[in-house]
Formats: structure tokens, sequence, C-alpha cells
């Protein structure tokens, strides 16, 4: 989520109660992932929980690379609209 997130959502929320669930949703998987780390780093050893953690962040940047949409350059409308399925 770290990089991404802050641009991304800058961009594409449009009204301040958007961005403070967005922002909830960051915190509470940053607290999540806090609280994990001991238990993970007991089981799985340091090296098992980066890669553990490496290979989530892989895979969610795959899973963002085919579902994030550009904002580049769109108006407010647009932005709106941005995530609304279209009629076929």
């Amino acid at each position: 989520m770290g990089n991404l997130f802050w641009p991304y959502v800058s961009t594409v929320i449009l009204t301040e109660s958007g961005f403070s669930i967005a922002s909830l949703t960051l915190w509470s998987c940053v607290l999540f992932m806090s609280i994990a780390t001991g238990s993970l780093i007991g089981a799985l050893g340091a090296a098992g929980t980066f890669f553990l953690f490496s290979g989530i962040t892989f895979l969610g940047g795959f899973v963002l690379l085919f579902t994030i949409k550009e904002a580049k350059g769109a108006s407010a409308e647009e932005l709106k609209n941005l995530f609304i399925p279209k009629d076929k």
C-alpha cells in the first residue's frame, strides 16, 4: 500500500470523507502488520517474514497494475465516474 497510496488517493478521492475512509483503511492495515510482525518472526523467522511481506507487496503491485485507473488530466466529473461500471 505504501508508496502508491498517497499520490493516487489524493488524485482520485474528491471528498474529505472519502479521503478519511481511505486513510483509515491504510492505517488499519499498518496496525495489523505491526501487530502480526512479532508473531510472524517467531513462527517464520526474520527471513521468512521478509519474504512473506515481499510476496504480498509483489502480488499487490501486480493487482494494482491491472486494476488501477489512469487519472492524469481527468476532470472532476470524470473522476467521479472513474470506477462506475459502464453499461454494455
